[in-house]
């Protein structure tokens, strides 16, 4: 499977430098941005299309890292609520074996033992 995975990466990564090198006129342009809210107006220095690309990018990336936190979080919260269940239920067994365990032997010490 890790290879599979690499294999996949490395072709993503290959169809997009290949994407970029084929239009590597349309990135290498400088462009202003502009946005234009109902009360103001910002424009930024001209920069090149492929920076705001990359910025584009860095922001999804922090979007889903923060996204996939939160997901993490609640997901280590179940594990420790499903652990201290299961503590619980393992300690209950012992429990139970131990009383099997003397009642056998309570049974095998009067002579009075019957299929259980």
């Amino acid at each position: 499977m890790k290879k599979i995975k690499m294999i996949l990466w490395v072709l993503a990564i290959l169809f997009v430098l290949l994407v970029v090198y084929q239009n590597q006129g349309f990135f290498l342009t400088k462009q202003h941005i502009i946005v234009n809210l109902y009360f103001t107006t910002y424009q930024t220095p001209e920069m090149l299309i492929a920076i705001f690309f990359l910025f584009c990018f860095l922001i999804g990336l922090l979007i889903s890292y923060f996204i996939n936190l939160s997901e993490k979080i609640r997901s280590k919260k179940a594990i420790k609520r499903l652990s201290a269940t299961l503590d619980s239920h393992l300690k209950k067994i012992s429990e139970l074996k131990n009383e099997l365990e003397s009642v056998e032997d309570i049974r095998s010490a009067s002579g009075t033992e019957n299929a259980v």
